[in-house]
């Protein structure tokens, strides 16, 4: 993995919103920066079961 995508993947577990993310690496659109990451469904699946609305930590 690039470290530029990297930087972008860690952003995103610490929670910084995409639409930021997004400004800092110049992506025009949601579905280009999507495509730039390549998030597994495996760690989509991680960051689902840590939201907390799918733990005992609920909003």
């Amino acid at each position: 993995m690039g470290r530029h995508l990297k930087f972008v993947k860690n952003k995103i577990y610490a929670g910084v919103p995409v639409i930021n993310i997004m400004a800092i690496r110049i992506h025009t659109s949601k579905s280009s920066f999507l495509k730039y990451i390549k998030v597994t469904k495996e760690e989509q699946a991680d960051r689902m079961a840590q939201h907390p609305l799918f733990t005992d930590k609920a909003i």
